[in-house]
């Protein structure tokens, strides 16, 4: 038992060592996964109970200026990707395209946008110890918990093994949906009761688009899979089975939270 797990773990570990993309192995958080289950683990462990406990017979935090500065950065980041990406690799065609290694400065730079990218999805992860610290522990679901872990893993191992053209157009839709997303966080958080009720509206179209855009990924993976996409199949496998899961989840909630019941 003993030896069959030390042969799995040195056949896990030279798969990391020989399978990584060479453009990105030497960026931050990229050698191995031990970073990226620690901040997961603690993620969990604070957001679930250690947050929970300590807030315990505490007041509310009043973080509204954290919170207003954490959108603003959203926002300027999310802007600044699309740019980014879109000077990289612009779209041309709905579907995989095969990584363009004859121009190496350009394939350098959407494989460092994908891995900025993953480094704002850990940052999401303070988007849960601002409910927990608030106190609002009533708006960590599930649902809220699997989206910003899986979506942080699906980064990770996206940009360690094939960070290509291929993420291209997901991350671009993903992040014009956040900036929308973030952007009605902003004007909620300072507007008042009475604009909060005109513009609750909001809350439902971005849930909305969030399964509008988990609609087009799913149809822009399965157009890749019949393709001869060089992107892993693997790889193309589970973002399908993540999008879907995460598609499930949403439009549960947005059957519970606004449809009315007959």
């Amino acid at each position: 038992m003993a030896a069959s797990t030390f042969d799995w773990l040195t056949g896990l570990r030279e798969f990391m060592r020989d399978k990584v993309d060479p453009r990105t192995k030497d960026l931050p958080l990229m050698d191995n996964p031990i970073p990226i289950i620690t901040a997961s683990i603690c993620y969990l462990y604070f957001v679930c109970y250690g947050g929970p406990q300590y807030m315990r017979d505490k007041k509310p935090y009043n973080l509204q200026k954290v919170i207003t500065a954490y959108n603003i950065f959203q926002i300027v980041s999310c802007t600044v990707i699309i740019y980014g990406m879109l000077m990289a690799y612009p779209i041309t065609k709905f579907g995989c395209e095969a990584i363009n290694y004859s121009d190496p400065a350009g394939s350098y730079r959407i494989a460092w946008w994908t891995w900025l990218v993953t480094i704002l999805k850990l940052a999401e992860f303070l988007e849960t110890v601002f409910f927990v610290l608030r106190k609002k522990t009533d708006q960590i679901s599930g649902l809220h918990l699997y989206h910003h872990v899986s979506t942080f893993w699906i980064g990770w191992i996206t940009t360690k093994f094939s960070p290509g053209e291929f993420t291209a157009l997901p991350v671009i839709i993903n992040c014009f949906i956040h900036i929308l997303m973030y952007s009605y966080y902003l004007v909620a958080l300072h507007g008042g009761k009475e604009l909060q009720k005109k513009i609750i509206i909001w809350k439902k179209s971005l849930t909305i688009m969030q399964m509008a855009q988990f609609t087009i990924i799913i149809g822009y993976i399965g157009s890749s899979l019949r393709s001869h996409c060089t992107t892993s199949r693997p790889l193309l496998l589970l973002w399908l089975a993540n999008i879907i899961t995460n598609y499930v989840l949403f439009y549960k909630f947005y059957k519970s939270a606004y449809k009315k019941k007959v």
